[in-house]
């Protein structure tokens, strides 16, 4: 498996972990390039909760992928 196989992996188990409403956010958003104004009109939230939602998504997948790296495996 390549690091960027890898990388997406560990990406899925993260995400799988994490809030739905923040993973549909941050997939809208970083994996289907939505904008924060398309996302808030999509899912009938104010462009804050977007905003909420993106950055816990990312503090979460940061953990997760931190913990990840400290137990050393994919």
């Amino acid at each position: 498996m390549t690091d960027p196989d890898i990388l997406q992996l560990r990406l899925e188990r993260a995400m799988a972990t994490m809030d739905a409403r923040s993973r549909a956010v941050f997939r809208l958003h970083r994996l289907e390039a939505l904008s924060y104004d398309q996302i808030a009109e999509r899912l009938c939230l104010t462009l804050a909760e977007v905003e909420q939602h993106i950055a816990d998504a990312i503090l979460h997948i940061d953990r997760e992928l931190t913990a990840m790296e400290r137990r050393g495996r994919g």
